[in-house]
């Protein structure tokens, strides 16, 4: 998948349910973990949500519709991170905005936010 900018919560929502998620390398949930610790550290994420498609897709929406109304926003990318086995979308601004991860496993997904990221 080539990387996708957009303005719009949606069209990045999809890009990364759409585009990314089919190529996004199944791991297991032991290896998620290890990873989701280093954005623990370097994003201040809270957990590793697990969830279905559909919730974690509803979760990831919102966040990034808050977002565009944040003071500075400027745009989503969304783009496959092979070596962090995960899809990503990053939010770009001069202030606050939620950027997510996504891994798939065997069992079902995972996704973890940043600082900033709501699981509400």
């Amino acid at each position: 998948m080539q990387r996708i900018q957009t303005t719009s919560a949606i069209e990045a929502t999809n890009a990364l349910f759409e585009q990314a998620l089919p190529t996004i390398p199944v791991w297991d949930q032991e290896r998620i973990e290890i990873e989701f610790d280093g954005f623990k550290l370097a994003w201040g994420s809270k957990r590793l949500i697990p969830g279905t498609k559909e919730s974690l897709r509803k979760l990831v929406q919102s966040n990034l519709e808050k977002t565009t109304l944040e003071f500075g926003f400027h745009f989503f990318t969304v783009d496959v991170m092979p070596q962090l086995g995960c899809g990503q979308v990053m939010a770009w601004s001069d202030g606050n905005g939620a950027s997510v991860c996504l891994w798939r496993s065997d069992a079902g997904f995972y996704l973890c936010g940043n600082y900033f990221f709501s699981e509400t």
